[in-house]
């Protein structure tokens, strides 16, 4: 293993610096494209922005025969060293909470504004710069490098597995697409939508429309109910749905009012609201569900613990719909999520289906390129600590892949919810680090996998 950077630390902050106003132009065009999930033509056209700039800075670049992933590709080696990022992003919420245009990249406060600063145009932006720097600075490469961008984290990865059928995966590698340190395990992922049969209740009300919700893994920030002809907001906090502790689920708040489930001697009492303020109000862990279980452990690390969402509230004629976004840790299976929901079905006057499902990733920490990872992070003057992540990234897509940052412990980690920015001080930290770790990895001769 080296015991020092390759080509010196103050010489990659000196590159960076020259770098900034760059990174910081091309992070504002990439934002500017509104690739909200779904929106295919705005995604190809961002996609096709994000390689002809890499062909520019000298990069050889290869996309899928269905247009939804690109690949950056650098040096020469046996062993490949993977980047996974995304330029697709979550709808941006309530627009009136915006301090910013969600879609202009604002730059205020020392930090820079808008949909996908974090998750996860930042990233790609300064992943994309930390290659560009190997070359400039003439890195003599042992290893191959490849950014593999994709289009459709957000949403099924129908994305990775086009890639998958054309390219080979890499070896081992990262998402910067998370939090700092080092997350070598995560926990899985689940959406599934109940169908509440509420037909003698819409019925009996009269006028009545519920909606809330746009994206699976996001805590919702407003819930509009029309109910006998008047309309009621009900205003929350959103969050992405793998940290609902730091949300307001306007779901819930909506359920909480007692418009749904007025009392005894009224016309109409709704199974959905029941369920949500029996069953999952308040509680983000399923307790009530009976699966507040114990995190436990992966050698030696501890696991995080299984979180319920509810994410989107819709009418569908005489149904309500909810999706419930679970983030299940090694120690729940998918069956044991169908037993759960089993056993309420009749209760609550529903039909359930899993509409997607991701198996927890648990990655060794002893591996080599991770114990290089670790150390490159504590040289920067970092505490490193291998951690267990709520949360889902394109890391658990291919085998030795782990989550790496960018955003740092001390900085506001504010994906999917309105006003999401990122510090510029922190994203060219971690753009300095990220160069660093190419380095080394890079200039590695002998393999570092057996």
């Amino acid at each position: 293993m080296l015991n020092s950077n390759v080509i010196g630390m103050e010489k990659i902050k000196a590159y960076i610096r020259k770098q900034e106003a760059a990174v910081l132009a091309d992070l504002q065009k990439l934002i500017s494209f509104k690739t909200i999930s779904g929106e295919k033509q705005e995604m190809e056209a961002c996609l096709n922005w994000f390689l002809h700039r890499a062909e520019e800075m000298g990069f050889q670049v290869l996309k899928t025969t269905t247009n939804d992933v690109g690949i950056v590709e650098a040096g020469q080696g046996e062993e490949t060293l993977g980047i996974l990022v995304h330029l697709d992003v979550v709808d941006i919420g309530d627009p009136c909470k915006w301090r910013f245009p969600p879609f202009e990249g604002t730059i205020a406060e020392g930090s820079i504004w808008g949909r996908g600063t974090l998750d996860d145009k930042g990233a790609a932006i300064i992943s994309l710069y930390a290659m560009k720097a190997l070359l400039e600075l003439g890195i003599n490469f042992h290893k191959k490098i490849r950014l593999i961008v994709g289009t459709s984290e957000e949403e099924e990865w129908t994305d990775i597995e086009n890639f998958k059928k054309e390219f080979p995966c890499p070896d081992y590698g990262f998402s910067p697409d998370g939090d700092f340190p080092i997350y070598n395990i995560e926990n899985g992922y689940t959406d599934v939508v109940l169908e509440f049969a509420e037909s003698e209740n819409i019925n009996r009300c009269g006028c009545f429309e519920v909606d809330s919700g746009k994206d699976a893994n996001t805590i919702p920030s407003k819930a509009v109910l029309t109910l006998n002809n008047c309309q009621y907001l009900f205003e929350g906090v959103s969050a992405h749905s793998s940290t609902p502790e730091l949300g307001v689920n306007s779901i819930e708040t909506l359920c909480a009012s007692g418009l749904l489930n007025p009392g005894k001697g009224e016309a109409y009492d709704f199974h959905f609201s029941r369920f949500i303020n029996e069953i999952l109000a308040g509680d983000i862990y399923g307790g009530k569900l009976h699966m507040d279980e114990e995190e436990g452990c992966w050698e030696g690390q501890e696991l995080a613990k299984t979180t319920f969402a509810p994410t989107v509230l819709k009418q569908q004629g005489d149904k309500v719909l909810l999706n419930i976004n679970i983030r299940q840790n090694a120690n729940m299976k998918r069956r044991e999520i169908e037993k759960v929901f089993d056993a309420y079905r009749e209760h609550y006057h529903y039909h359930y289906k899993i509409v997607q499902y991701l198996e927890p990733m648990m990655v060794s920490r002893d591996q080599k390129p991770f114990s290089i990872m670790a150390e490159t992070y504590e040289d920067w003057g970092r505490s490193n600590r291998f951690l267990a992540a709520g949360g889902t990234s394109y890391a658990k897509s291919m085998k030795n892949f782990v989550s790496w940052g960018p955003c740092f412990p001390e900085e506001l980690s504010c994906a999917h919810q309105e006003n999401e920015r990122i510090g510029i001080d922190a994203l060219f930290e971690a753009m300095g680090i990220y160069t660093d770790y190419l380095c080394r990895i890079a200039a590695e001769k002998e393999r570092l996998l057996k």
